[in-house]
């Protein structure tokens, strides 16, 4: 149960004690497919639910991607401007919002020569807002978390990278977050289940996992559900995404308690476009984003990638150290 990657026979039975003795000890009725490898996949418990015959490919395929380095397959491309990026702030927030952008999932298959997916927080849930995979680009490995914008992360996808970035760490791996999300889940669940604390304890994760760490806003990036995945070494963006601590509408709200579109609205804060990040110098630098839409994110996993582990970290980005408080019971 403490493994970095678990995988489960299909149709095995899982749990502490087997169903049969759970029925009996005390008698208790069981839904049906309780204890299965199924289940513990849907709750965040296992990596993997692989039929018989496919366990040995899968072994296989986790070791090479956690092979070591390959250091002269490794490519260090150079930034390049980004073009086209939207000049008007709202264009960008439109440009951002399109239902057409690639998904966190699409992302991590279309950079990665191969990948092994991570699944769950280990404490009965796993969250799809979040996809996490150990992956290995041009001869490099890497731990990659991208948010999926079709979905608002709540505590359990916080925990999950908590949880991987604690196995990049083991690893020695590299940190990279895809950020693409309106933002963490607000509603009355998720706050009662922890948020704000998984959110504040995401961005302890990150600011002293001692490994480089790498985030890219590959469209949405707003409120601190977003912010907590960018607290990396270096930050990138894809020209047409912006970057801001809350959505437009949720400002408007805030300031003049109308969250009608801002933009017929003089002076309304619509957040900042990656332009103006890399103006402000919050951005380092931005990538024109292709027909394929994924050049970009290929590139700066590239770069991460072939960070050699043992390079000390800027001064200006030392890492503090880890928290020693107690875990909440």
């Amino acid at each position: 149960a403490l493994a970095d990657i678990t995988v489960a026979e299909e149709e095995a039975t899982v749990g502490v004690s087997g169903p049969r003795i759970v029925q009996r000890f005390p008698a208790r009725p069981l839904p049906r497919g309780s204890h299965t490898a199924e289940m513990a996949l849907e709750r965040g418990l296992v990596d993997a639910s692989v039929p018989r015959a496919a366990l040995r490919a899968h072994v296989r395929r986790a070791l090479e991607v956690l092979r070591p380095d390959d250091a002269e397959g490794a490519r260090r491309p150079a930034p390049r401007a980004a073009g086209n990026v939207p000049s008007d702030p709202w264009e960008a927030v439109e440009a951002a919002r399109r239902r057409e952008r690639p998904t966190g999932r699409a992302l991590i298959n279309a950079v990665s020569d191969a990948e092994v997916m991570l699944c769950g927080d280990r404490a009965g849930n796993d969250d799809p807002a979040l996809v996490a995979a150990l992956v290995r680009v041009d001869g490099r490995r890497a731990l990659v978390l991208a948010l999926d914008r079709e979905h608002q992360p709540g505590p359990p996808a916080y925990r999950k990278a908590r949880r991987c970035i604690a196995i990049a760490a083991r690893l020695r791996l590299p940190v990279v977050t895809l950020v693409d999300t309106p933002g963490a889940d607000p509603s009355e669940r998720s706050e009662g289940a922890g948020l704000a604390r998984s959110i504040a304890e995401l961005f302890e994760a990150m600011l002293t996992v001692d490994t480089p760490t790498l985030c890219v806003v590959t469209g949405l990036g707003t409120s601190a559900g977003a912010l907590a995945f960018a607290v990396a070494d270096s930050l990138f963006a894809f020209g047409d995404a912006i970057f801001t601590v809350t959505a437009p509408e949720a400002a408007a709200e805030i300031l003049w308690r109308d969250a009608e579109p801002p933009r017929p609205r003089s002076g309304a804060p619509v957040g900042s476009s990656a332009g103006g990040t890399v103006g402000e110098g919050r951005v380092e630098a931005l990538r024109r984003r292709r027909r394929a839409r994924v050049a970009g994110v290929a590139f700066v996993v590239v770069a991460v990638a072939a960070l050699a582990l043992g390079v000390e970290r800027p001064a200006s980005r030392a890492r503090p150290k880890a928290s020693t408080r107690a875990a909440p019971p």
